[in-house]
């Protein structure tokens, strides 16, 4: 915490900011406004994201390589194909036959580095071999789907907004929508995150 003590209170004050505009962009989703999303996207990218141009939030902060987030499938490593992927599926079918996020349906949690939670593991398998991680899902909603930019949607990211079958003979689109309200479910869970908020709303 010591090299977080010597930040701007600019900085401070950021993390208690984008933890709150998650939380209210879980209530709207939660109220039916499911394009939001594409918000929760764009909070994903500022804590996570970094290029050669910008720096996430977790980094600034110094403790990105520190912490774990709170992952809500088992992440599993298939060793033959040398790929990761998230053993759970993150949405199920609920009594009415429509796609939900499982939020806490699901008690058990692993708790995982954040590069390995952000682009190690993949969270869909949409046909063998081609997985897409929650990195992937969330930079296509932010840079390409009205986030900050529009623009062509990736191969992955447009199969999951046209959707696919389901049971019971139901087709879903917009699955990327249901899974994005389930990561900020994890980060919003994740005691490191909200340890440090609380500490960095305690000092700035």
């Amino acid at each position: 915490m010591d090299t977080i003590d010597k930040l701007p209170k600019r900085v401070l004050k950021q993390l208690p900011r984008q933890l709150n505009y998650l939380m209210n962009s879980c209530e709207n989703f939660d109220e039916g406004q499911h394009e939001e999303s594409v918000r929760i996207a764009v909070t994903l990218r500022t804590l996570f994201h970094d290029t050669k141009k910008s720096t996430s939030l977790l980094k600034l902060l110094g403790i990105k390589n520190d912490i774990k987030i709170a992952s809500t499938c088992r992440p599993t490593k298939v060793v033959k194909q040398h790929q990761y992927f998230a053993h759970d599926p993150l949405t199920y079918l609920d009594e009415k036959k429509k796609m939900k996020p499982i939020l806490a349906t699901k008690e058990e949690a692993w708790f995982i580095p954040v590069i390995d939670w952000w682009e190690k593991y993949a969270i869909v398998i949409l046909v063998p071999g081609v997985c897409v991680s929650r990195k992937a899902i969330v930079l296509a909603a932010a840079n390409r789907d009205g986030g900050t930019h529009v623009g062509e949607y990736t191969d992955e990211y447009e199969y999951l907004d046209q959707g696919f079958w389901q049971s019971g003979n139901s087709w879903y689109n917009e699955h990327q929508f249901i899974l994005l309200r389930q990561l900020a479910f994890e980060v919003i869970n994740s005691p490191d995150i909200r340890n440090l908020s609380d500490y960095c709303k305690k000092i700035s």
